[in-house]
């Protein structure tokens, strides 16, 4: 009986061992996403969205073994070291960032330094473009996302514009509206500065109704990047301006009908779908919105692209390390076709599309 005992617990200690042994293999072999983004306040729910999308995407993918490691940075600048520390410390396989240029160059150094691959989802900053580098831009970069604009309100015949401009961002609205008045061929009429979260409704109404008249420019342009303001703004503008066109970047739009009411009309939307169009979305982006009850946003299709894109490189080279990404950038066919057209540096090169909203 004593010797079968020792027999006993030494199957029972060889069982315990194993599965042990097991999950922390399991451990390591686990693909660690990490995402920094806004998880809170009332542009929350867009990272939520976002692990949605990447999470949807890639169920029942050739990737089996994954978990976000998710951190919030409330797409403030002063928020993005302690975010990156709070990620990095848990050692990620890759690093997906949907902040604003801002708050990315205040870490370009760190992220550099990096042997894990990072992808800019909403970074426009043209400091992280035709680099050889680790980081993957999935959006396009501000001097060429401004010459599209610029070429659009030329093409609109608008002479004459209001633009709407948010400095919490600043190191997006800023060079953005310099590359933006040198391919404008109207005039710039004025120019109202605010800061993203402290919107002062008074000085704007007082810039729109009192100190100016603008019932001759033709259009309002919301230089804004991520902010739930554009939709508040644009109620304070009809309260006058029924009928003039109001135009908002990609980043100005996210969340924007949520804000806006339920009265909108002859708003011009500069994205990268048409979700209307494109009918690879449209069965997606349905569900979507029946999860959410509310409007797809940008960055949740670019979470979807996201997992595409890792699944595309995964089922190629079975690894998700940075070489792998630069091997899938410059040979892979399928990455080449992806919606994101990404060139042999991994920098975004769509074309923009302009969708109008009204309801």
């Amino acid at each position: 009986m004593h010797k079968k005992n020792h027999y006993f617990f030494a199957l029972i200690f060889l069982i315990i061992f194993s599965l042990y042994f097991f999950n922390e293999c399991k451990k390591e072999n686990t693909l660690k996403i990490g995402i920094i983004s806004n998880f809170s306040g009332p542009n929350g729910g867009t990272g939520v969205s976002l692990i949605y999308s990447i999470d949807k995407s890639l169920a029942n993918s050739n990737i089996k073994n994954y978990r976000f490691i998710i951190s919030n940075d409330s797409w403030d600048p002063n928020k993005i070291e302690n975010a990156l520390d709070d990620v990095l410390s848990k050692k990620p396989s890759l690093l997906i960032l949907a902040t604003t240029s801002t708050a990315l160059l205040k870490i370009l150094d760190r992220l550099n330094s990096l042997n894990i691959p990072v992808i800019s989802l909403s970074s426009t900053t043209t400091k992280i473009v035709h680099r050889n580098d680790n980081i993957f831009s999935f959006a396009l970069n501000m001097k060429e996302e401004q010459r599209q604009i610029a070429e659009k309100f030329n093409d609109s015949g608008w002479k004459s514009i209001v633009i709407i401009k948010d400095n919490k961002n600043y190191k997006y609205t800023t060079p953005a509206l310099r590359y933006f008045s040198h391919y404008y061929k109207g005039k710039i009429e004025k120019v109202f500065d605010f800061k993203s979260g402290n919107l002062d409704i008074n000085k704007l109404k007082s810039f729109l109704f009192s100190k100016n008249d603008f019932s001759n420019v033709d259009a309002f342009y919301f230089l804004i990047g991520f902010s739930y303001e554009p939709g508040i703004i644009y109620q304070i503008i009809r309260q006058k301006y029924l009928k003039k066109p109001v135009f908002l970047t990609p980043w100005g739009a996210e969340n924007f009908e949520i804000f806006a009411g339920k009265n909108i009309n002859d708003v011009i939307v500069a994205t990268y779908y048409n979700t209307e169009k494109d009918s690879y979305l449209s069965k997606w982006v349905k569900d979507y919105e029946k999860i959410f009850e509310t409007k797809v946003t940008l960055l949740s299709i670019l979470g979807k692209e996201t997992a595409n894109f890792l699944k595309i490189i995964y089922s190629k080279y079975n690894n998700l390390d940075l070489m792998s990404f630069k091997r899938g950038v410059l040979k892979s066919e399928e990455i080449r076709n992806l919606p994101v057209k990404l060139d042999e540096y991994g920098d975004c090169m769509r074309k923009i599309v302009f969708v109008r909203l009204d309801n």
